[in-house]
C-alpha cells in the first residue's frame, strides 16, 4: 500500500500542469484515433461511450483543478476558488467541443456527436462540483495543513 502512495506522490510532484498535459494527450488519442482500443464486440451496454466521455472529461477538469491547487498560486487558496473551478469546467468543455468538431473534420471513421459533447460537459460539471466539495480536504492533504 505504501508503494501506491509513493507512486501517487511522485506523479503529483511533477512540474506544473504536466498531469493536465498527460491527460489531454490521452484524451486526444482516445477520441481522435480511428481505433484506439481493440474491439470488444457490441459494447458493454447502450450508451457506454457516453459514460466513457463523461469520465474522461471529469478527469480532465479534475486534473486541471488539482494542478492549480498544487501550483504556487494555489498554495494560499484553502477555500475553493470559484473562478478556477469554473475555468477548469469551461476549458474541459471547450476541449470536448473541439474534439467533436475535429472528429467530424478529420473523417477517419469517427464522427461528431452532439450527445458525446453533452457527456463531456456533464463530466466537467460533475468534476467542478466534486472540486467545490473536496477542495479544502485535498488542499490540507497536499500542503500538510490541519483542517
Amino acid at each position: 500500500m505504501s508503494e501506491i502512495f509513493w507512486i501517487m506522490r511522485k506523479l503529483l510532484s511533477m512540474p506544473g500542469y504536466t498531469l493536465s498535459a498527460m491527460v489531454l494527450i490521452i484524451i486526444l488519442y482516445l477520441t481522435l484515433h480511428p481505433k484506439p482500443l481493440p474491439d470488444i464486440g457490441s459494447g458493454l451496454f447502450e450508451g457506454a461511450d457516453k459514460v466513457v466521455h463523461m469520465l474522461m472529461f471529469l478527469g480532465m477538469a479534475g486534473i486541471l483543478g488539482l494542478d492549480y491547487l498544487r501550483s504556487p498560486a494555489g498554495r494560499y487558496k484553502p477555500e475553493p476558488p470559484r473562478f478556477i473551478v469554473l475555468l477548469a469546467v469551461v476549458i474541459s468543455s471547450a476541449i470536448g467541443a473541439l474534439v467533436e468538431v475535429a472528429q467530424g473534420a478529420i473523417n477517419m471513421g469517427r464522427g461528431e456527436d452532439f450527445y458525446d459533447f453533452l457527456a463531456d460537459v456533464a463530466g466537467a460539471i460533475i468534476a467542478g462540483l466534486i472540486m467545490m466539495l473536496t477542495w479544502k480536504r485535498v488542499y490540507c492533504w497536499w500542503w500538510n495543513r490541519e483542517q
